[in-house]
Parts: C-alpha cells; structure tokens; sequence
C-alpha cells in the first residue's frame, strides 16, 4: 500500500502541470439562424493576470462564414482574415472585450477560436483556452394571411384610420446608412458622404456590398449583380426610411488592368544592435530593456509593391511598443509589434528632475542669506 502511494506522488510530480494563462470566450446573438441570414457574434477574453498583447486564430466550418471583423477600441491591431494579433497600452485583467464579427448561415456549422496566446506585463507569451460555439439553422414558419374582419358601422370604419395617422405621424424619415464595407477594398466611411470610389485588382470577378442602416427599421435595397467589367462599375445601395423617404449610396468600382498583390508580409526585419528570431508569420516581439531613445529599424517588404509605416520610434520610453505597418498594394494591411523599454529616458528624467531641485534649494538658501546680511546691515545702523 505504501509502495503504490509513493509511486502515485512520483509519477504526479513527474507529470507537469499545465496552467493556462486566461481563456477566449465566443457569444453569438442568436444559435439559430434562418438560412441565408446573419448574427453578430462577440469575442471576450478573461484572464486573472495582465494581458499586454493577445494572438488569435478565429475560424469557421460547415456551412457558416465569418466577416466584419471589428477589433475592439480598447486593442490596437489587426484581425484581417481571423488572424487576431492585437496589443494594448494599457494591461487587461478580468473580463475584457477582443472583437465582434458577422456570423453568415448557410448551413449548419462551429465557429471556432484557437492558438490563443496572452503576452504579460513583462511581454511573456503563456498559453489560453480557446472555444467553439455551434450555429444551427432554423426553419421557416410560413404565417398563414390573417382573414380580415367586416365592419359593420361607421364608428368602427372610422376607428382604425385615427389609429393609422397617428402610427404613421411617429415614422422615422432617416434613410441614411451607419456603415458600408465590401469585400475587396476598403471604404473610409462618412454618413454624409453619398459617392466612393474603390479600386480593386483585376483579378476579382465580383465583389459583395454590406450596408447597415442608421434605423433599423429601414429597408436597404442592394444590387444583385455585382459582378465586374473592366474599367468602371457603378453600384446604386437604396435606403427606404420607415415614412417612405429614399437616399441612395453610389458605389464606383474600378477594375484595374492589372492584378494588385495582396502581399503585405515582411520579408526581413532587422534591428541595429539587437538580435530577433524573425518570422513574417510572427507579428509579436520583445526585446526588452534599451538604453537607445530610438531605434535603426530595417524593414524589407516581401512584394516591392507594399509599403511600410514605423509608428513610436521616435521616442520610446519605459515599457513602450514599436509598430511596423505594412500596406499591401491591394491596401490590405499588417502589423509587426516590437515591444521595447528605455529605461535610460526614465533615469535621464530623473536626473533633471533632481537637479532642478537642487537648484532651486540653492536659490533659496541664497535667498536667506542675503537677507540675513541686509538685516544684520540694517542693525548696525540703527544703533549708530
């Protein structure tokens, strides 16, 4: 008996432990969707530690799709593709929002959220749990028309009209759209302006149009061919406000003559004086402790045709990050996060700081003595 019990303890501390650092959470707003339509869906993360950064993968199986993938305010970032790599200023602990995204049903299927990673304050990734949530589709309930009932006097003819003016006096007017997004491309969008211009590679045949109107209780009306010719393509989106009031969007596609990459990777990435085991699949990097106030950054893109972007590098102080922006010539975008802090800006600040002190306890110590002396003067006199 006590030999088992001691093979049991060997054998439990032999086994390591394996303690997850928080989890990912996904929530939709309805499990159960008539085919063809949509839900918003929410994705929430909990931890009891800091969380300075957190890297993702969102993903869909079956017949649901996912899109409109919108980060949180609270994160910086970039979500394209369900390639969550997000960072933050400020840590998270507790209960944290991530992103919300569109759920599109066609057909049964999960929605899934895996290799989750949270990075702490001191820029160590650990392990979290992911999720999965299954989306079913409902049936439609076909409503039999309801039979109308006869009148038979005037006060009851009369009755319902009143009922309908007074209806029809509290109808919305507002025929305007709160957003309008498409596949390929990016809309920079204004509520007050009614005309866009998009260009998209030659290789995309068609593309798809979402708006959302401002009231709900508007009707959006759009086109049903999108596919696409070379050159220019009109699209007309039609919003029809509860009273009848109509607006319309205009959406002009340019097909271009040639194909744009969508290459927005690095294809090196290299930082004087400091080593890093670049990756382009990698969008998370620490470097820790600098003494530099900035640092020589050689970033190479993979296509010739992208750009690239160095936001904070201009002066990095205490646990600060360095974003490299990619933009590919399609204008879809990547983020490579360096995190980084100089602690030598904190002690140089500390130093004026302290000086500054010093100078002013001189003044003042100065300040009595020649005071001391006037008084002294001013004695001397009065005795005389």
């Amino acid at each position: 008996m006590k030999r088992s019990l001691l093979i049991t303890c060997i054998i439990s501390l032999a086994i390591p432990i394996s303690i997850k650092a928080g989890s990912v959470s996904l929530s939709c707003n309805d499990t159960n969707v008539t085919k063809g339509n949509s839900t918003t869906c929410t994705l929430t993360g909990s931890s009891n530690e800091e969380v300075s950064a957190i890297s993702a993968n969102l993903s869909s199986s079956g017949g649901v799709s996912i899109s409109n993938i919108n980060i949180s305010s609270i994160w910086q970032g970039d979500g394209s593709g369900g390639n969550i790599q997000l960072y933050t200023d400020n840590n998270k602990t507790g209960g944290f929002s991530i992103a919300t995204f569109t759920a599109t049903v066609n057909g049964e299927g999960y929605i899934n959220v895996g290799g989750v990673t949270f990075s702490d304050s001191n820029f160590t990734e650990k392990n979290a749990s992911g999720s999965s949530i299954k989306i079913g589709v409902k049936q439609e309930i076909k409503e039999e028309p309801k039979k109308e009932q006869p009148t038979n006097n005037q006060t009851n003819t009369n009755t319902p009209q009143t009922n309908t003016n007074e209806k029809e006096e509290k109808k919305s007017n507002d025929a305007s759209l709160k957003e309008i997004s498409i596949s390929n491309g990016t809309i920079e969008f204004n509520p007050n302006t009614l005309k866009y211009t998009v260009e998209v590679s030659h290789d995309i045949e068609a593309i798809q149009i979402k708006a959302t109107p401002n009231d709900i209780k508007a009707n959006v009306k759009i086109p049903t061919d999108l596919n696409l010719k070379d050159g220019e393509n009109k699209f007309i989106i039609e919003v029809t406000a509860e009273d009848g009031t109509k607006q319309q969007y205009e959406i002009n596609v340019i097909k271009l003559d040639k194909v744009l990459s969508n290459d927005s990777s690095l294809k090196s990435l290299t930082i004087e004086g400091h080593d890093i085991e670049f990756n382009k699949e990698k969008y998370i990097y620490n470097i820790g402790k600098i003494n530099e106030a900035t640092l020589k950054i050689n970033a190479i893109t993979n296509d010739t045709n992208a750009t690239v972007k160095i936001h904070g590098n201009e002066s990095i102080g205490k646990d600060d990050a360095i974003v490299i922006e990619v933009e590919a010539e399609d204008k879809s975008k990547k983020e490579y996060i360096i995190y980084v802090s100089n602690e030598e800006k904190k002690t140089k600040q500390t130093s004026k700081i302290a000086t500054l002190i010093i100078w002013i306890l001189l003044l003042i110590s100065l300040g009595f003595n020649i005071l001391h002396i006037y008084k002294k003067k001013n004695k001397k006199c009065t005795e005389k």
